[in-house]
């Protein structure tokens, strides 16, 4: 496999020596990382792109301001120069409105500071790796769903964006309408429970 590129998007150099030490333990291939730190670096970046680099840039680890700016829609312009390149957002200022729209344009998945191991480590299997295995999705979203408070909107929102997004790869198993009952029993949504419980039964 070619060298690929990895692009880190925040300022707090202790946070970037952090993600570079749990991709160094974990990827046993040949990689770069290119780090943003500044408002100016990613216009920079934008405006001088390789387009050549869409062959190798694999992952996109960002923060959702840098220096007490929104820089929301400068990565709807990274994602738009490189569409096949997984993004996520590790951030603790995401509302409601800007997940919506980073979600809308592709990005990922979004995670709060401090990131786990396991979920740093989940980003990286399903962008570099490429997958994360049906059953392994499913296990992910049934334990967030386990976890999710019914009163925080942006956790609920982003918890049905990835159970949607999963029934959209996956349109003719019966798990995403699994997750789907068990998402809306915890939040007393009978009625839409009951029918992604026969929807799961029929796809049996």
């Amino acid at each position: 496999m070619n060298k690929i590129e990895i692009i880190i998007i925040e300022e707090e150099e202790s946070v970037i020596n952090l993600y570079k030490k749990l991709l160094q333990n974990k990827i046993e291939i040949d990689f770069d990382i290119k780090t943003l730190s500044e408002i100016s670096e990613i216009d920079n970046f934008l405006e001088n792109y390789d387009p050549e680099e869409k062959e190798r840039l694999s992952l996109i680890i960002s923060e959702i301001e840098i220096n007490g700016k929104d820089i929301t829609e400068k990565l709807e312009k990274i994602k738009s120069l490189f569409p096949k390149t997984h993004l996520y957002i590790i951030s603790n200022f995401v509302t409601i409105d800007r997940l919506k729209k980073s979600l809308k344009f592709g990005v990922d998945d979004w995670h709060e500071k401090p990131v786990t191991p396991e979920e740093f480590y989940g980003m990286v299997k399903s962008s570099i790796f490429k997958y994360r295995s049906l059953k392994e999705n499913y296990d992910y979203l049934s334990d967030l769903i386990d976890e999710l408070d019914i009163e925080n909107h942006i956790q609920y929102y982003s918890i049905k964006n990835k159970i949607s997004k999963l029934m959209y790869e996956n349109p003719n198993s019966y798990q995403p309408h699994l997750l789907f009952y068990k998402f809306y029993r915890k939040k007393g949504k009978d009625e839409l429970a009951q029918k992604h419980y026969k929807a799961s039964n029929a796809l049996k």
